[in-house]
């Protein structure tokens, strides 16, 4: 829901507002249902929405007078909230309005009580408080570089205000290595990020920043199927929240299986999309076309409401510099391009909140990796060899770790490694790539990205669960074995993937990236091309197609 703009520097009124509306502008995409702007002469706040719980015309915000906010997500448990809120009269269905009142009444703490995915921006005189959600799901950008604070949930919005787009070389080095930008840098040297679960203070008067990471314990508790179900229903309850049409990313793999069986039996028949693509490799054919028939199966299953999306080679390629351009920074993962023709075809439905599975490994240790983690071994290396093991050398992982550390300031209390290894990547590659990815390329076409299995309540809860009784998935096997199809429980687990052997060489020839090529021959120079095998290769392609469009030098 929405995109959020803001300036605070000593520029006068009239100067202010004339550089929020660019910055409203280029974020549009976020918000098309609305905008709105105020201006002191202190700071100038902009809200671009998508109204999803109420009606539009009581839905602008800045919301507030002398007390503003300026909203981005969805606060689940605002029923809640709202009964613990004294003397309050709601005007609106709305959980903005919850939101604003809880931050007059407790103060900024009030972030503490919040289930859901957000990002905003409280102005309480001379303060302003950037907050980004416990899972990062929501982006939040900000820059010192325009003679104060500039902020938006979008880069594209910062560059538009005037913001430099000169390349941050040691944060590519994080991106050369891992594939995407974890912590508070991006690839932009004058553009930060907000860190999951980060308040950042700036002092409209003093200019003075602070910064605080708000995280919690975990509470250790034994496995039981009746609670995880019960757990899983209410988190996927929680995401059905609104009054717009829903679909569901059906991959056929278990999480998203699941997702379709609980909302299905709260009443709501969902659309259903899954993706085939065009292979002339029979045997790659059947391995990445194998779930789109599960997904297929499922939904007749469930009687859904399916859609099916083919995807070629040159549709794939078409959608490259689109796709980029919509993520705002590079990630190594190869199949982005097939995610954005995905959620412009969902979009073209007249789907405007869709539901995934995203997460579920990361906290149900899906991935063979969490079989490497061993009880003992320092969580940031093992998170670092673990994740990418034999791809990069150590005194890579030694600069990788360092720079994790200067922001990751707290690893949950627990003495289980790999539940300890499973919380580091849900705030790194399932924040940085995962989440980003399908919050961006959702909101480009004007539709909000909910993911169950990142609600804190859920992933709390399930990291709680001693790793030696959830081992590959087994805790959502066990609990959905006598409930989902054979053919769900049994298939083995294969991932979603373009056929990258059959397709790279028709992507290195098309005229897209040939003029890629020759537009960023500074920045090749910067690449290190002896390691440009495999993984490397759509590293850097997606690197230097991002210089390429955002017109980045060194």
């Amino acid at each position: 829901m929405c995109g959020i703009n803001g300036l605070a520097n000593n520029l006068d009124k009239e100067s202010k507002l004339k550089i929020v509306e660019a910055m409203s502008e280029a974020s549009a995409n976020r918000g098309p249902d609305g905008s709105k702007t105020t201006v002191n002469d202190f700071v100038c706040l902009n809200h671009r929405l998508l109204a999803i719980t109420d009606n539009p015309d009581v839905s602008l915000q800045p919301w507030g007078e002398d007390r503003q906010l300026v909203f981005n997500g969805e606060i689940y448990n605002k029923e809640e909230l709202k009964e613990s809120l004294s003397n309050t009269e709601w005007k609106t269905e709305s959980d903005t309005e919850v939101l604003y009142h809880g931050l007059c009444e407790h103060g900024i703490d009030f972030v503490k009580k919040l289930n859901g995915m957000y990002a905003f921006a409280w102005y309480d005189h001379p303060n302003i408080y950037l907050v980004r959600d416990y899972a990062g799901i929501k982006p939040l950008y900000w820059s010192n570089e325009l003679g104060g604070l500039a902020f938006s949930s979008s880069i594209k919005a910062l560059i538009a205000a005037g913001v430099s787009t000169t390349l941050d070389k040691e944060t590519f080095n994080l991106y050369w290595n891992l594939g995407f930008t974890p912590g508070q840098q991006t690839l932009f040297r004058s553009i930060n990020k907000l860190c999951p679960g980060e308040v950042f203070t700036y002092n409209v008067k003093t200019k003075q920043k602070t910064s605080k990471i708000i995280s919690e314990s975990i509470v250790r508790h034994d496995f039981n199927a009746d609670g995880f179900r019960s757990a899983v229903s209410d988190t996927v309850e929680s995401c059905l929240m609104g009054k717009r049409p829903i679909g569901l990313f059906l991959s056929g793999g278990v999480d998203s299986s699941v997702i379709l069986h609980e909302v299905c039996k709260h009443q709501i028949k969902p659309s259903t999309f899954t993706t085939r693509f065009e292979c002339n490799n029979s045997g790659q054919n059947k391995l990445t076309n194998n779930d789109a028939d599960v997904a297929q199966a499922l939904s007749k299953h469930y009687g859904t409401d399916h859609h099916e999306l083919l995807i070629t080679p040159d549709d794939f390629v078409a959608a490259i510099p689109n796709c980029v351009d919509a993520l705002e920074e590079p990630r190594y993962n190869r199949s982005s391009p097939a995610y954005y023709l995905m959620n412009q075809y969902i979009a073209k439905q007249g789907i405007i909140v869709t539901l995934s599975g995203d997460g579920g490994d990361e906290v149900f240790t899906g991935y063979p990796r969490h079989k490497r983690v061993r009880r003992g071994d320092l969580v940031e290396w093992c998170y670092i060899t673990n994740l990418f093991k034999d791809q990069i050398k150590p005194e890579s992982i030694r600069e990788i770790v360092g720079s994790m550390k200067t922001w990751f300031k707290q690893v949950i209390t627990d003495d289980d490694p790999v539940n300890r290894h499973l919380y580091m990547e849900s705030l790194t590659n399932l924040t940085s790539d995962y989440l980003i990815r399908n919050d961006k390329l959702g909101m480009h076409f004007g539709m909000e990205a909910r993911f169950p299995f990142v609600n804190k309540r859920f992933r709390d809860y399930v990291l709680g669960i001693p790793s030696s009784e959830k081992s590959g998935k087994k805790i959502m096997f066990n609990s959905y074995s006598d409930i989902l199809p054979e053919y769900v429980i049994n298939k083995p687990k294969t991932g979603w993937a373009i056929p990258t052997n059959e397709w790279e060489s028709k992507i290195a020839k098309s005229e897209y990236i040939l003029e890629v090529s020759r537009q960023t021959k500074d920045l090749q120079k910067f690449i290190n091309t002896k390691q440009l095998g495999g993984k490397s290769w759509w590293t850097a392609l997606y690197f230097l197609c991002w210089a390429h469009n955002f017109k980045v030098s060194l």
